[in-house]
């Protein structure tokens, strides 16, 4: 009977002397049942309670850390007390900036109190280089002028076969043929390059592109993301393959087609109009299996742009349209509601998953291919938590950005960022089930290999020798951005690790116990 007298006043007196460097509430129960299973009964009871929380780090005069809590690290040394019974053992380190801005988290892993500080290089994100963006190209409307909304037409669809003369931003007319006119979509194609042998687009693509659009993108899309209107009358999208518009991208929509021509300097179609570049377009990589997903990119382009600027907004100069980061993963996003999550985005994430501590995915620039990566593994995961209502919810408001993700949400950025950082991570490993710590779709696209979209970059720390002055690890992290930590010490036994901020934002850190002999799975 004096055992548990005992333990009840020594677990609530760690409660009360822990919960200051905790930056969110922890409850023991329910923190061990989402993130302790048996194979991290941790004292060997065969019993997962508030028990096992003392094996973490508290055997060595020290108050033990939680399972999963949140640290914001100061310039006071942070100690962290291990214990590594069988040398089995790992601790994962999730190291985050929450702040908003340009200065970058500083923060050191080390092994000694009061080592002397030594910077290791920063790794730097190269901007790679990225075709010009026509989706903030309105200069060319006369300053102090409102484009007018093109007027409801009532011309019905077009047939196949007709001919029309289509402006292009930037660049010359382009003369095409309607080659599919269907419930949904009026395929036109350049006649420069029908049936060339540079860039092929011929019959048979034509009518593909055209059923997988009436049955599939149109209204999976407009379901999910949003109507984009009729405004010629005509019931159709209309989409050109063409290689005159291939400096914005595989893909792309220009907004002054949905104003008069007159208030555009003569540069609007009057039309819904998705621009797609054809395979073998020069100066890009573009395959027969990308362009059902490049046409889902540019029609929530189209969306975005209608419900933002034109139902929300005002249609000035300066339209109120959604920020680059956000748009560009709401459009990757789209290609995965119609079959092609699996085409291109992968090569995206591979590249924020190497340097999610070094990229901050919100810019209003255009994004590198890094950002794109983590914008839409931001959407993804957003989707993923809520349901598909939260992209009509991100869609058809006249909010922008973090503002936007907010309302939508109902839970403030980096609390999402927070979770996020979680969830990349622990997504698919068997560790937790919990919805907000895992991806759905992925899993559900390939059981055999849920992780098939990528492994976050892991530092792996092993404490095996002596100390040594200088940090194991130093990270420089920007706003938004998380690394990854893993501890462990093979030859068992006790360490002592401490955690120093040298300078900028408080850097915030989790402390998760993993499942013995962790190994990501390949």
């Amino acid at each position: 009977m004096r055992i548990p007298l005992i333990v009840l006043p020594t677990f609530l007196l760690f409660v009360s002397l822990v919960s200051s460097a905790i930056a969110e509430p922890y409850h023991p129960t329910l923190e061990l049942r989402h993130w302790l299973h048996a194979r991290c009964d941790l004292n060997g009871d065969n019993a997962v309670d508030h028990l096992d929380v003392y094996s973490l780090a508290g055997q060595f005069g020290q108050y033990p850390i939680p399972p999963i809590s949140t640290l914001a690290v100061s310039d006071p040394v942070t100690t962290l007390n291990l214990n590594f019974p069988t040398g089995t053992e790992a601790y994962l380190l999730i190291i985050r900036n929450e702040t908003f801005g340009s200065q970058k988290s500083e923060v050191g892993i080390y092994r000694e109190l009061f080592s002397f500080k030594k910077k290791a290089e920063e790794e730097s994100v190269s901007a790679e280089k990225f075709p010009p963006s026509i989706f903030f190209s309105l200069l060319g409307v006369e300053l102090g002028k409102k484009p007018a909304l093109v007027g409801k037409q009532t011309s019905g669809p077009p047939a196949a076969g007709e001919q029309r003369t289509f402006a292009i931003h930037g660049g010359a007319p382009v003369t095409a043929t309607l080659r599919y006119s269907g419930k949904h979509a009026a395929i036109y194609v350049d006649d420069a390059i029908w049936l060339q042998s540079e860039s092929p687009v011929g019959q048979a693509t034509v009518n593909g592109q055209g059923q997988i659009f009436d049955t599939i993108t149109y209204p999976v899309l407009s379901n999910v993301f949003g109507n984009p209107g009729d405004l010629n009358g005509d019931g159709q999208v209309a989409i050109l393959f063409t290689t005159a518009a291939a400096g914005a991208g595989d893909s792309s929509f220009y907004e002054g087609d949905l104003f008069e021509t007159a208030g555009w300097n003569g540069v609007s179609n009057a039309m819904e109009l998705l621009y797609v570049c054809p395979p073998n377009t020069p100066e890009r990589t573009i395959a027969p299996e990308d362009i059902t997903g490049n046409i889902a990119n540019a029609f929530q382009q189209l969306v975005n742009f209608r419900y933002h600027a034109v139902l929300f907004g005002n249609g000035y100069l300066f339209p109120n349209v959604e920020e680059n980061w956000l748009n560009v993963g709401l459009s990757m996003l789209a290609e995965d509601y119609v079959g092609s999550a699996r085409v291109k985005n992968p090569k995206y994430t591979e590249k924020f998953l190497r340097n999610t501590g070094a990229i901050n995915i919100v810019t209003n620039l255009v994004p590198n291919d890094t950002q794109r990566g983590g914008a839409y593994l931001f959407c993804r995961y957003l989707a993923d938590r809520y349901g598909d209502g939260i992209v009509a919810k991100l869609v058809r408001t006249g909010k922008k950005g973090i503002e936007n993700v907010e309302a939508a949400t109902g839970i403030s950025y980096m609390e999402l960022i927070k979770d996020w950082s979680r969830a990349v991570f622990l997504s698919d490993l068997g560790i937790t089930d919990h919805r907000r710590f895992n991806y759905q779709m992925f899993a559900s696209l390939d059981a055999g290999s849920p992780r098939w979209w990528g492994v976050p970059k892991i530092v792996e720390l092993n404490l095996v020798g002596e100390t040594y002055f200088g940090p194991m690890h130093f990270d420089q992290i920007p706003s938004g951005g998380f690394s990854y930590v893993i501890l462990r010490n093979t030859e068992a036994g006790p360490k002592t690790v401490e955690l120093l901020h040298a300078t900028g934002p408080l850097p915030h850190i989790d402390f998760i116990r993993l499942p013995d002999n962790f190994v990501y799975p390949e």
